[in-house]
């Protein structure tokens, strides 16, 4: 690892006692070393799974050792190679099993991408159905929007100190595609482009997840302070609602969501460019 650096070589078991399972996916063999002082994931992480169980998305939150917080991306739909691996070191401590390598992880290129991009303290993540849209709410007062190659797409000011946030219960946009035919892809349906975030106001804001502009505000007698989230509340033979559930300092409320009508074009106004980071 070099001078002056604290680090080990990793080793990696996993334990599964309920299904008798006990497996070394990575051994010591590999040489994988970790530097304790980059090596993040404090005492808060986040975690959000896509409505299609395909895609993951996580963000380091709380106290944590590194400079910025970092977020990265899952995908089930790519490869876990498993070589088998063996050794021994110094001719007297073996070690076997095998060296894993999930290809569904977010290269750590992407993330220290990311890092350049924004270098934010994070308080929440969201993730979208497919998990082409991604969410990541700054501790100061924006919402970053990711693709799913975490590729910075645009912001929005939603305020601090209220940190929930949660898409539409349907929204299976991409922020970075193009408006051919439809902008950002998915259903098309642009009231279910939209994101759900607590303000500090007793308000909750909702923003386009393309064009990144507010769309409108839902009041609240209490702002909400803890997590936020978006369910579909489906009745036999009555159209499908969503609701949604937010933590304020009285407690829990619930909220039927209203249609709200998106007040951006389907395909962008004239003259409009696409946010560059």
């Amino acid at each position: 690892l070099g001078a002056n650096v604290s680090g080990d070589t990793l080793r990696i078991e996993l334990l599964r006692p309920s299904f008798r399972i006990d497996n070394v996916v990575l051994t010591s063999c590999k040489a994988v070393t970790v530097d304790m002082q980059s090596f993040g994931l404090g005492d808060q992480t986040f975690v959000r799974n896509t409505g299609n169980f395909t895609h993951a998305f996580v963000g380091e939150g709380g106290t944590i050792s590194t400079a910025f917080a970092r977020v990265f991306a899952y995908s089930a739909k790519d490869t876990l190679k498993t070589p088998a691996s063996a050794c021994s070191h110094l001719g007297v401590i073996p070690d076997a099993g095998t060296d894993d390598q999930d290809l569904g992880m977010s290269p750590g290129t992407h993330v220290s991408d990311f890092i350049s991009n924004t270098g934010v303290h994070v308080v929440a993540v969201a993730t979208n159905f497919n998990g082409l849209t991604n969410l990541v709410r700054a501790g100061t007062d924006s919402i970053y929007y990711l693709d799913q190659g975490l590729r910075l797409s645009g912001t929005s000011s939603a305020g601090s100190a209220t940190p929930g946030m949660d898409m539409n219960y349907n929204h299976a946009f991409d922020p970075a595609a193009n408006c051919a035919p439809t902008c950002g892809g998915g259903s098309g349906n642009t009231t279910e482009r939209m994101v759900f975030a607590a303000s500090p106001d007793t308000t909750i804001r909702v923003f386009d997840t393309y064009f990144f502009n507010q769309q409108k505000r839902i009041q609240t007698r209490d702002p909400i302070i803890g997590p936020l989230r978006v369910a579909k509340d489906s009745v036999a033979g009555q159209p499908a609602t969503q609701l949604l559930f937010g933590i304020t300092p009285r407690g829990l409320v619930v909220i039927t969501l209203p249609s709200i009508t998106n007040i951006n074009a389907q395909a962008p106004p004239a003259g409009w460019r696409p946010f560059k980071p």
